[in-house]
């Protein structure tokens, strides 16, 4: 009977032996699958990182091209304008001077 009663402390004793084990088995994989989600989610920002400045570094280029697109529209603009006023000014002078000269008299 002794024997028997020995028997089962020695396989209660090494259940909790293996409980523990099968709990700091669990813990430590707890541990792991945290520490790889971090290291994933910080693979992941460093993507969406890079992600982000290669959208900025498209929309800086097209807004280069935009711009460098308006200030050529804009210098002939000026251009054009200038050219106007050149050739029409004296013109638009002594018009505006007629008729206020002609509203006085």
């Amino acid at each position: 009977m002794e024997g028997i009663i020995n028997k089962i402390m020695e396989i209660d004793k090494l259940a909790e032996q293996k409980l523990a084990a099968a709990k700091k088995l669990q813990q430590q994989m707890a541990k792991e699958a945290v520490e790889e989600a971090s290291k994933l989610e910080e693979k992941l920002k460093k993507s969406a990182d890079r992600a982000i400045d290669n959208v900025e570094a498209t929309n800086r280029h097209e807004f280069e091209i935009l711009s460098e697109q308006q200030e050529k529209k804009y210098a002939g603009e000026m251009k054009r304008l200038d050219g106007f006023y050149d050739r029409e000014h004296e013109k638009i002078e002594n018009e505006i001077f007629s008729r206020i000269v002609g509203e006085l008299s």
